[in-house]
């Protein structure tokens, strides 16, 4: 099933020769591999770039795990295209879908914790407010899986820059 809601970053980097691209992007897809494995991802390579799922954690009885089901970031994909201009985008598609529920589940425990209390009249302040609480939330996951598939992408490019060649 294809997620409703995606984001997508990208980023570039420059080829030397143009018979280079199969050399390069087969460094990339190793790099990108171990990158995202060392960010705890199960990764899946495909034709035309790998795929990542973050595992589901279970909690143990110490502890261990207990804030494995608040990740924002759980899966994507990361792809590498070849332009006409001698370079190699990085390009990453991350679903959102996790990010949303987490969001509206906030705003709508706010909005029902302050309906339940007698002295709150309902009225459209409170609507406002729980909308504005989902999209701070969500304004905020955005900013912070941006951030992550920003340093991954860069660890990508140093990564697969220092691999020895083929």
């Amino acid at each position: 099933m294809k997620p409703i809601f995606t984001l997508e970053l990208s980023q570039q980097q420059h080829i030397d020769d143009l018979n280079s691209f199969q050399v390069t992007s087969d460094k990339l897809f190793s790099s990108t591999q171990a990158v995202l494995q060392n960010h705890n991802f199960r990764t899946e390579k495909y034709d035309t770039g790998v795929s990542f799922t973050s595992p589901v954690g279970f909690t143990t009885h110490s502890g261990d795990n207990e804030r494995a089901g608040m990740r924002i970031l759980r899966k994507g994909r990361i792809e590498l295209l070849e332009l006409p201009n001698h370079k190699i985008e990085i390009k990453s598609i991350t679903s959102l879908e996790h990010l949303i529920f987490i969001a509206v589940g906030v705003g709508l425990t706010f909005f029902f914790t302050l309906l339940f209390i007698p002295e709150i009249r309902l009225d459209f302040k409170l609507i406002i407010v729980s909308l504005l609480l989902i999209g701070l939330v969500f304004g905020i996951g955005i900013i912070s899986i941006k951030n992550r598939i920003t340093a991954i992408l860069k660890d990508i490019v140093a990564k697969g820059a220092y691999l020895p060649k083929s």
